[in-house]
């Protein structure tokens, strides 16, 4: 690319030809890409506060731009003919203008191409209960979930009501109808948007941050009357998942909490993108808790989820597996290297001995 092609809709172009989620336009830098969950700094030319701005301008209509003037930062959501949907986080450093802009996709991929388990669709045929989908930031949830809603969406007759914050893959309707709310614009809270939902005939509710008291209890309740439930959260492991939910209420509340969970608890899904061994983009690690009997009572129990992590590991007749396991199934396909799936282990010397004991290479 030249000069010429320091457009808007020519760094946009660039952004899908790369398959990149996000662009970044910075003063004093050239524009950046961020490709397969890292940041590439383009040969662009570098840009000044003149250009920044320029582009800035061609995205805001006024009111976004008042705002912009007013708090130094500013959310707008915009099309492009042949490019597709794209929202901007506007903001000021130092006196210019920065830029973030994500692509909003409009297709997902299926469990198979993006390596999810093929438990993921036995999960989806729920009628009721919920599902959480955690992991870190950067760590494929919102793929994950978007990728389980077009299953979803290609495969049942239902209606589909999302509460996200921002909205980042949009869903056309295919066998469902999907109505997707955005916090701050739609609705003023996950709370209260879930509330809401219930009066409009749903059948599956997918919540895209799932971290303030009130929206858990509005979750659980939804998941409790007859509907499906989807949630993301910020976890490391499905113990994670489960101690920060209880966590996030008061001490006194957390034994009805726990009792709460085990009694409308589908799943819990959790990820970590791992590199490729061959260097070719990243690949998921996947743990999945299936709440069965055994599993209820666990989660029943007050103060102690490690019986979960066993539970989990001995639980592949139902769909589920540990995140060891996960990994050992990659370096068994050589989709990861030992050295990377051992700095990832929650058990790194049971791992190393699995490998080692199935003559896999382990260096």
């Amino acid at each position: 690319m030249n000069e010429t092609t320091l457009t808007l809709d020519g760094l946009l172009a660039k952004l899908i030809d790369l398959e990149g989620s996000d662009l970044h336009l910075k003063v004093g830098s050239p524009p950046a890409f961020r490709v397969s969950g890292k940041l590439v700094v383009s040969d662009l030319p570098t840009l000044d506060a003149v250009a920044t701005r320029a582009l800035a301008d061609e995205l805001m209509p006024d009111a976004v731009r008042e705002t912009l003037e007013r708090s130094g930062e500013a959310d707008v959501a915009f099309g492009r003919p042949n490019l597709g949907r794209f929202r901007a986080n506007v903001y000021r450093q130092r006196g210019s203008i920065n830029i973030a802009i994500r692509s909003m996709r409009t297709t997902s991929y299926s469990f198979e191409g993006l390596g999810l388990p093929s438990s993921l669709e036995e999960i989806c045929r729920a009628d009721a209960g919920l599902v959480l989908v955690t992991g870190g930031a950067g760590s494929g949830k919102t793929t994950t979930l978007a990728a389980m809603i077009d299953y979803i969406n290609a495969t049942r007759r239902i209606n589909i009501i999302t509460l996200e914050d921002p909205i980042e893959v949009l869903h056309a309707d295919k066998m469902s109808l999907v109505s997707q709310r955005e916090i701050g614009l739609d609705t003023n809270s996950f709370a209260a948007g879930l509330r809401s939902a219930l009066r409009q005939d749903p059948d599956v509710l997918y919540v895209s941050d799932l971290y303030e008291p009130d929206a858990v209890e509005a979750a659980m309740h939804a998941a409790r009357t007859g509907h499906l439930v989807l949630a993301s959260m910020l976890a490391t492991d499905v113990i994670d998942a489960v101690d920060r939910l209880t966590e996030m209420f008061a001490s006194q509340e957390r034994e009805r909490i726990r009792r709460e969970l085990s009694a409308t608890l589908k799943a819990i899904i959790s990820l970590r993108l791992m590199n490729r061994a061959d260097g070719q983009g990243r690949v998921p690690a996947v743990e999945v808790l299936v709440n069965v009997d055994r599993v209820t009572d666990a989660l029943a129990g007050v103060g102690n989820s490690r019986p979960l992590r066993d539970l989990i590991a001995d639980g592949a007749y139902h769909g589920m597996q540990s995140f060891d396991q996960a990994l050992l199934k990659l370096q068994q396909k050589n989709l990861i290297s030992f050295q990377d799936a051992l700095n990832r282990a929650t058990d790194p010397t049971d791992l190393k001995m699995a490998v080692q004991s199935m003559g896999l290479r382990s260096a």
